[in-house]
């Protein structure tokens, strides 16, 4: 380890591992094996229809639903990097934008817990945890690769130059009020329990300003239409529940993680055990900040328990029906930083270095894990199919998306 810090070869290190999933899926398959969910089912669809827009092709909208999709539902369309259509395929622009974010949400980390004075080794772990967990969230646009730089300006700086201008600018055309507008509304609480002085509320306001308003600006159709057309399909799709049931979800997957309907769900269970173990860590903890960080997540836990339940729809009335289709919680967007935040802040503090071992291993092992949930299922699944009775690998695909893992792997083996 000291030996990668002194030639400073530790950001190539990182990055390798950062791309591990890419360097896998070569190795063995020859190509990178991409989860579709979300990514090749939607919005690397929406993505290509609007290359051709930009292209001219106003018409090839009529390719969603022959025509019932209004081209202004097409979120992202007004996003500056849809530039790169010109010059890129479908294929070339995904991987650009794939690159940019897992890279932006490095660095971006990188440099926040930096400013806190933290080893270089534990700051770019910190930044590649930041990188992976995102994407378990999704990142639609560049607001959860940036939040760390935001909240970075937040607590270091008393004002802003033309750089930051510029930088949150482009940020802000690149953010997705409906997803991450509650991300980053919480910045702010976030910034107040971890500043270490006080600070001149003109940067609270500059930031948050700019960072708010901008994304209107790339969501002008978005707006306009959702007041001027017919309701959207998430006033019916979000699904609300009772307090408890949305109280005990809310906990049970961020600490845990399982959901009956993933049959892939082991792939997770390091980065659960990590949450967990962190977690109970944390509660022994004298460190003001780690404590602070605690009790911002358990918070952030217990209001998306109050907005994803049915509670909140007694609100939606009258001129705020609109606000039906809006996912409340996706205020758990804000959660990856602040458990990544949590994360390096104990291990800066730990003393005890075989404990210290032991969160940087299974840190390492939820990374590659998360990691290789696509490409290694795939993989195997492959090798399975030219290896088996049909009959045989459909009962044992069938008995594992049921749950039944034991009776899979039985006719499996």
């Amino acid at each position: 380890m000291k030996l990668l810090l002194k030639k400073n070869y530790f950001h190539l290190f990182f990055l390798t591992l950062l791309f591990f999933h890419y360097l896998f899926s070569l190795i063995f398959v020859g190509q990178v094996i991409i989860d579709p969910h979300d990514t090749l089912e939607l919005h690397s669809v929406y993505d290509h229809i609007i290359s051709k827009i930009y292209k001219g092709n106003v018409d090839s909208v009529n390719y969603f639903l022959s025509g019932k999709l209004n081209w202004y539902y097409l979120e992202n369309i007004f996003y500056p990097i849809n530039i790169l259509h010109y010059f890129l395929n479908d294929k070339f622009f995904y991987f650009t934008n794939d690159i940019l974010i897992k890279l932006f949400a490095y660095f971006s980390f990188y440099l926040l817990a930096k400013s806190f004075c933290i080893p270089r080794f534990t700051c770019a772990l910190g930044g590649l945890l930041y990188s992976i967990i995102i994407f378990t969230k999704i990142p639609f646009g560049f607001a959860l690769p940036f939040l760390p730089y935001i909240l970075y300006l937040l607590l270091n700086k008393d004002s802003l130059n033309k750089k930051h201008y510029f930088a949150l600018f482009l940020i802000g055309l690149h953010t997705s009020i409906m997803r991450d507008g509650l991300a980053l509304i919480f910045l702010l609480p976030l910034s107040f329990l971890l500043r270490n002085k006080r600070k001149n509320l003109n940067i609270y306001i500059q930031v948050l300003s700019i960072i708010l308003i901008i994304p209107m600006l790339s969501s002008t159709h978005l707006i306009i239409g959702s007041i001027l057309s017919d309701p959207i399909h998430r006033t019916v799709l979000v699904i609300r529940t009772d307090i408890v049931t949305s109280f005990l979800d809310a906990f049970n997957f961020f600490l845990i993680g399982f959901r009956s309907t993933d049959p892939l769900l082991f792939f997770n269970v390091p980065l659960n055990i990590l949450y967990t173990l962190l977690f109970a860590l944390s509660l022994f903890s004298n460190e003001k900040k780690i404590k602070l960080l605690f009790f911002f997540i358990i918070s952030i836990l217990i209001i998306q328990s109050i907005v994803g339940s049915n509670l909140i729809n007694i609100f939606f009335i009258g001129i705020f029906d609109i606000f039906k289709g809006f996912n409340f919680r996706r205020i758990d967007r804000v959660l990856p930083l602040a458990f990544t935040l949590l994360f390096i802040f104990f291990i800066f503090k730990l003393n005890n270095k075989n404990l210290k071992r032991l969160l940087y291993f299974v840190s390492i092992i939820s990374i590659l894990s998360i990691q290789l949930k696509t490409p290694l299922s795939q993989i195997v699944k492959y090798i399975l199919q030219k290896n088996m009775y049909v009959d045989k690998f459909d009962e044992a695909k069938n008995k594992i998306l049921e749950n039944n893992y034991t009776s899979g792997f039985k006719i499996i083996f």
